[in-house]
């Protein structure tokens, strides 16, 4: 589960950097890509749907939270065109 959730953290999240960088994604986009982290999360490849036991905002939060810090695409997004003004 350790490795899942660094290839998720650091390899999942970095691919649509440049993307999200640029353009502001649409809400479509940003849930497709979250459906994408939770099924390797949850699934490891498994073609069948899995149960989901921790939502996506509680794995979004701080350590100090509770949660295991993973990125919110749609915030991400925000945050990466907020550089730019």
């Amino acid at each position: 589960m350790a490795g899942g959730i660094c290839v998720l953290k650091f390899v999942l999240t970095i691919v649509p950097l440049y993307y999200l960088s640029l353009f502001r994604a649409p809400d479509s986009v940003c849930k497709s890509i979250t459906s994408i982290h939770l099924r390797f999360l949850w699934g490891w490849g498994k073609e069948k749907k899995t149960i989901s036991w921790v939502s996506w905002k509680n794995l979004c939060k701080s350590r100090e939270e509770g949660g295991l810090v993973f990125t919110d695409i749609h915030m991400f997004n925000y945050a990466l065109l907020a550089k730019w003004r």
